[in-house]
């Protein structure tokens, strides 16, 4: 193979996209192993798991993984900044029939502070990645070797395939087990992450923003049920008087933790990874695309461990811009 994608979700459909679906994808349809540490899943959504194999010793952290095609968009609320977005690049997606929709209560059970959030939805639900993905190799990766005119990409069934190119779409806990497996995190190494500061609110009747928020996402009340339950469309009518108000503030949030033993061992105040909108890994101090360089130049990273979010709220515009910079 010249390139392949490794990864199912949003930013491996987003790269497909930019590349016209012109690349193979590796993604394995169901998980294939269990982590009961970095499970996520919801009560009417797929079932998935991670491969993770290391630990994370703090119960402050919660890192999240979902290996399953589809990855988080078959969890998340699709919702994007389309104010830095080229119109082009809107109309891309379009052509593939993804639509981003204003908020409003009436057509995504939500609005917010900022008009220019939009949800990203596919035949009138919340775009879930894996009603488009079509994989070429329904197998899960678990490594990789870097060769001198090739990369060796190894599989949970101990087969592997061999490409020129690789494009690493994957959430970040299997980026950083991808790693550990093929020898590019080491004993010692300190890894870095990153997120806004964020927390959900409930209130009676449609009082103000939080005016110390720069990014407010408002539900209605039974839209923020079928959100935490993973349905994934509009469906009763909310109820007039309630809201649930998800809160995104300008401060970070960053951790900073060291590969010992198998573990990841370092000391937070706070919690960290309840938005799931952790970002910009690092590795020794060095963003995970300038370490990856170094190693080859022909693995790149997309996705949120690939980014630093420029705006407190929706990350997916961060991932989109970053793809097609």
């Amino acid at each position: 193979m010249d390139r392949v994608i490794i990864g199912g979700g949003f930013s491996a459909l987003s790269l497909l996209i930019k590349e016209r679906f012109a690349v193979k994808v590796i993604t394995p349809r169901l998980p294939a192993y269990s982590s009961n540490q970095f499970k996520i899943n919801k009560f009417l959504s797929s079932n998935s798991s991670s491969l993770a194999k290391y630990l994370i010793n703090n119960k402050n952290i919660m890192l999240h993984e979902r290996t399953i095609l589809g990855g988080h968009s078959a969890i998340w609320g699709g919702f994007i900044n389309i104010s830095d977005i080229n119109p082009n690049i809107i109309n891309k997606f379009h052509n593939y029939g993804i639509d981003f929709i204003p908020l409003s209560f009436k057509k995504t059970g939500s609005v917010s502070n900022l008009q220019e959030i939009a949800q990203i939805q596919f035949n009138d639900e919340i775009l879930n990645s894996s009603k488009i993905i079509k994989p070429d190799i329904d197998k899960l990766v678990t490594r990789i070797e870097i060769k001198k005119d090739f990369l060796k990409i190894y599989y949970a069934d101990n087969t592997f395939d061999t490409s020129k190119k690789i494009h690493l779409c994957v959430g970040v806990v299997q980026l950083i087990e991808i790693f550990i497996n093929s020898g590019w995190i080491k004993e010692g190494d300190s890894i870095s992450m990153e997120e806004y500061k964020s927390k959900f609110t409930f209130n009676m009747f449609e009082t103000e923003f939080d005016p110390n928020a720069p990014c407010v996402i408002r539900y209605g009340f039974f839209r923020a049920i079928n959100h935490a339950i993973g349905l994934q469309r509009k469906t009763m009518r909310d109820v007039p008087f309630m809201f649930v108000n998800q809160n995104f503030y300008a401060q970070k949030n960053k951790v900073v933790l060291r590969f010992n033993q198998g573990s990841f061992i370092g000391a937070i105040g706070n919690s960290f990874g309840k938005s799931i909108h952790y970002c910009n890994l690092q590795i020794n101090d060095k963003k995970v695309n300038e370490f990856m360089s170094e190693l080859s130049k022909n693995v790149k990273i997309h996705g949120a461990a690939s980014i630093s979010q420029s705006f407190p709220g929706p990350i997916s515009n961060d991932i989109v811009n970053n793809i097609w910079q």
